[in-house]
């Protein structure tokens, strides 16, 4: 009969962690997995409602062009001056800038070295 009630009393002793345990992994799973996803998805979303004419994009399959026409779910791209491609929105990777954005931490630097 004793040993039942070591065993029971075992038995409980472990539960004590096992849900505190659960809730840790499941704020860690939100916090490393879901969250940053939830917020990639609202990025997304919003490039793809303020995409507009003019705007230069590169596509997820690494193509350049500049947008000539936007639809509901499709964009039309003008690649070079006689070749249109008409891509999905949700294919857009971003948009694309020929001079890459420096740092303002970086420009007085290069200021200094110069002098």
């Amino acid at each position: 009969m004793s040993h039942l009630l070591l065993l029971a009393q075992a038995q409980a002793g472990g539960s004590q962690f096992l849900i505190p345990g659960l809730a840790f992994f499941g704020v860690m799973v939100y916090l490393l997995i879901l969250r940053p996803q939830q917020k990639q998805v609202r990025d997304q979303q919003s490039l793809m409602s303020q995409l507009k004419k003019g705007d230069e994009v590169i596509t997820q399959a690494g193509v350049l062009g500049k947008i000539i026409n936007v639809q509901d779910k499709v964009v039309t791209l003008e690649v070079a001056a006689s070749l249109k491609l008409r891509v999905l929105k949700s294919s857009i990777q971003g948009k694309f800038a020929d001079e890459p954005v420096v740092a303002k931490a970086e420009e007085p630097a290069k200021e200094k070295e110069e002098k």
